[in-house]
C-alpha cells in the first residue's frame, strides 16, 4: 500500500469558495462534488469540501475532502477508496 503525505493549500487572501469553484470546474471530467460528505462533516464540527471519482478499469472509486487547518490553510489528509 502506498502512503502519501498530506497536501496543504494556502489560499492567502482568496476566498475558499472561489478556489473550490475553480477546482470543481477544472476537475469536472473525472471528479464531482460529494455534497453528502460535506454535510456529514458539519456534524463533526468540521468545515470540509468533498469530491468523489467514479472508478474505471485503471482506478477504483475514490473520494477526498479538503479540510480547514487554519484561517487560510486547507489540507487534504488522504484520498480514500469508496
Amino acid at each position: 500500500m502506498k502512503t502519501f503525505k498530506d497536501v496543504f493549500i494556502k489560499i492567502d487572501d482568496k476566498s475558499i469558495k472561489d478556489f473550490i469553484s475553480k477546482v470543481t470546474d477544472a476537475t469536472k471530467n473525472h471528479w464531482s462534488r460529494a455534497y453528502e460528505s460535506e454535510e456529514n462533516s458539519k456534524y463533526l464540527g468540521e468545515i470540509a469540501f468533498s469530491f468523489k471519482r467514479s472508478g474505471d478499469n485503471i482506478l477504483p472509486d475514490a473520494g477526498l475532502s479538503i479540510f480547514q487547518k487554519e484561517n487560510n490553510i486547507w489540507y487534504i489528509p488522504n484520498v480514500v477508496p469508496l
